[in-house]
């Protein structure tokens, strides 16, 4: 596990700048484009994968506010799990202090699995003038965290942080079925790594974790360490949310191999069961109000229709009766006449 410097961008980094030249998949996402970073015109280049997960710069520069004023100050290293094509190693670099002016990280860490996706978020980073103030790891983020935590001496010396004085941020894929149907995500079921991996992987820093704005409250509580309470934030934008970050402090030494208590799944069934049971009573009372609005319609068309005929029968029978009396009538004075 080493740091990389500048990797050159490949053929999978792309600066698009017509919807032309953009697949039909990634169109609505390009044209969102000045949302996610204003100064694409700049020259962001980014990879196909990475529309779908990045961060957009306002959430970035909001939770790297966030951050820097939650995690407490002698915090000096932040590591950024999945760093992407660097909107939130970005941010994190450029945080200050306060009105100082003074930044607020020592070092930025920013680690990323996939070279062409590092070589882009190295390239934003430079159009930011932050590129040369993060170290950049090329790896698997998983694995850095079990060196650092276990064996910090396979590291090169620039990469063996003091886990005391290091916070992290992750921003992980969210994949994994239900993240964009179920009402209340299941943290469990994301894939390729789930909420427990994460927990585990983080806990011995402070840390905070960007996740679908869908997920379950109950099971990121479980994260807080006894005695403590976490942060959860919504982050939107155009008044439309687009995620949650929880903020977590480091577990204890007690707590630290604990798992986390799997009955946070029975608890999702249960409310996953109540949300079913009062949608469907929702749409059986709403179906039975309109079944019986259209059975009342047809019965007033069809009262209407039987009144209708009766009626006309009626006039229709009284009229032929008067016609007939008539006749009758002017028969009668015909043969009187006669007689006379």
């Amino acid at each position: 596990m080493k740091q990389v410097k500048t990797l050159p961008l490949t053929d999978e980094c792309h600066h698009w700048t017509h919807l032309g030249e953009v697949p039909w998949d990634l169109q609505k996402y390009w044209q969102q484009r000045y949302t996610i970073f204003p100064y694409y015109d700049d020259g962001i280049y980014m990879t196909q994968d990475a529309w779908f997960g990045v961060t957009p710069e306002p959430v970035a520069i909001c939770i790297a506010e966030e951050l820097s004023t939650i995690v407490s100050s002698n915090k000096r290293t932040v590591i950024d799990a999945f760093a992407g094509v660097g909107a939130n190693s970005i941010s994190l670099a450029l945080a200050t202090e306060g009105e100082s002016g003074k930044q607020r990280w020592d070092k930025v860490i920013a680690i990323e699995l996939d070279a062409a996706t590092l070589a882009c978020a190295q390239h934003n980073a430079s159009l930011y003038g932050v590129a040369d103030d993060i170290t950049w790891v090329l790896g698997d983020s998983f694995k850095f965290m079990e060196l650092l935590t276990n064996t910090p001496g396979k590291l090169e010396s620039d990469l063996r942080v003091d886990i005391a004085t290091t916070a992290v941020f992750a921003s992980p894929p969210w994949g994994g079925p239900g993240y964009r149907t179920d009402e209340i995500f299941n943290l469990n079921f994301m894939e390729p790594y789930n909420l427990e991996k994460l927990r585990v992987a983080y806990r011995l820093m402070d840390h905070a974790l960007y996740l679908p704005r869908t997920s379950d409250l109950r099971q990121i509580a479980k994260l807080a360490p006894d005695g403590t309470k976490i942060e959860v934030v919504q982050y939107c934008v155009e008044g439309a949310s687009k995620a949650m970050v929880t903020y977590i402090p480091a577990a204890t030494n007690e707590q630290n191999n604990e798992p986390m208590d799997e009955s946070i799944d029975d608890s999702t069934n249960d409310l996953t069961n109540d949300l079913t049971n009062d949608l469907t009573t929702d749409l059986t009372t709403n179906i039975t109000t309109d079944l019986t609005k259209d059975h009342t319609n047809d019965l007033t068309n069809d009262l209407t229709n039987d009144l209708t005929n009766d009626l006309t029968n009626d006039l229709t029978k009284g009229l032929m009766s008067n016609l007939t009396n008539k006749h009758a009538n002017d028969q009668a004075m015909d043969q009187m006449n006669g007689y006379a």
